[in-house]
């Protein structure tokens, strides 16, 4: 199998530009907006809680 870059060539080539720095804190503005908020169910917990005990009952687990 042949190389697509040549070994004598591949360092040659300028390396990546580094990243730009974070944004200043509060300058983002929140990714959780009202709409997300409301439309949340309950803790996963509460949620399958009884599934979770019925599966542990059946199969002798604490």
């Amino acid at each position: 199998v042949r190389d697509i870059i040549s070994p004598d060539q591949a360092w040659s080539v300028n390396g990546p530009t580094p990243p730009p720095p974070p944004p200043a804190p509060g300058t983002v503005p929140d990714p959780m907006t009202d709409f997300i908020r409301n439309g949340r169910w309950m803790p996963a917990n509460e949620a399958q809680g009884p599934m979770v005990k019925e599966f542990k009952k059946a199969h002798n687990m604490k």
